[in-house]
């Protein structure tokens, strides 16, 4: 799988067999639930491997006989237009692959619809980072360390 995500992504210092990702996961969200637009954080220090910077985000949707009526579009964003680049349903195995950077916008702002509690938008989420070479003091795209940072909805169109 890292031989295919540096040759997809060109990204070639990929840390390879992170037992813990951190913040990866089945990510479970109910009937009302979103997640407002945002990028990632970018930097994070693992016991193991130390400083590391984000990367590379894997979403793979879990959710059989989806359909459109429920919502939970994953929007992907340009902010420099304030722009919806795409929206992608969460279908049964589908996969996003996307790298992590302080323009890759994302989320799923809409509230969820589905028609009652037992159906759930659900994806396995999985990130990838690699080695800090800035000293801790930036990330590889020259920012300093950040949370996740939210955008207004209202932005986009």
């Amino acid at each position: 799988m890292i031989s295919y995500l540096r040759k997809l992504t060109g990204i070639e210092d990929l840390v390879p067999n992170a037992k813990e990702l951190f913040v990866a996961g089945i990510h479970k969200i109910t009937e009302g639930g979103f997640l407002n637009i945002h990028t990632d954080f970018n930097m994070y220090k693992d016991s193991k491997y130390g400083l590391l910077d984000r990367r590379i985000n894997i979403l793979i949707y879990l959710n059989p006989n989806w359909i459109d009526d429920y919502g939970g579009h994953l929007w992907i964003c340009d902010s420099q237009r304030n722009k919806i680049n795409d929206k992608i349903l969460p279908i049964l195995n589908r996969c996003v692959i996307f790298n992590t950077t302080n323009k890759s916008l994302h989320g799923h702002p809409i509230p969820l619809t589905p028609p009652n509690q037992d159906v759930s938008r659900n994806s396995l989420a999985l990130y990838y980072y690699t080695p800090n070479k800035n000293n801790g003091k930036k990330c590889f795209e020259g920012d300093y360390p950040h949370t996740t940072i939210y955008y207004p909805t209202k932005n986009f169109n």
